[in-house]
C-alpha cells in the first residue's frame, strides 16, 4: 500500500529539487563540496521530509504547518548559492 505522499506533486517536484541540487553540488570545487554543498543538500532534503511529515498529519493545523517549514528549507538552498 503506498504511501499518502507518494500521491502529492509537491512530494514529486520536491525529490526533482533534491537530485538538481546534488547535481549542481557535484560541479562545485572540492573546498565547497564539504561545507556549501552539504548544506544545500541537507536543506534540500529537508523540503521532502517536511512534506513526508505533512502528509501524515491528520489535523489541519499540523497539515498546514509543514509546507511553510518545506519553503522555508527551499529558501535555505537558494539563499546559500
Amino acid at each position: 500500500m503506498p504511501f499518502l505522499l507518494e500521491s502529492l506533486q509537491i512530494w514529486h517536484q520536491a525529490r526533482q529539487f533534491l537530485h538538481a541540487v546534488y547535481k549542481v553540488a557535484a560541479g562545485f570545487p572540492n573546498p565547497e563540496k564539504y561545507d556549501l554543498a552539504n548544506y544545500m543538500i541537507r536543506a534540500a532534503n529537508l523540503v521532502n521530509v517536511n512534506i513526508a511529515a505533512r502528509s501524515g498529519r491528520d489535523t489541519s493545523e499540523n497539515f498546514d504547518r509543514f509546507p511553510g517549514i518545506a519553503i522555508d528549507s527551499c529558501k535555505r538552498v537558494v539563499s546559500s548559492t
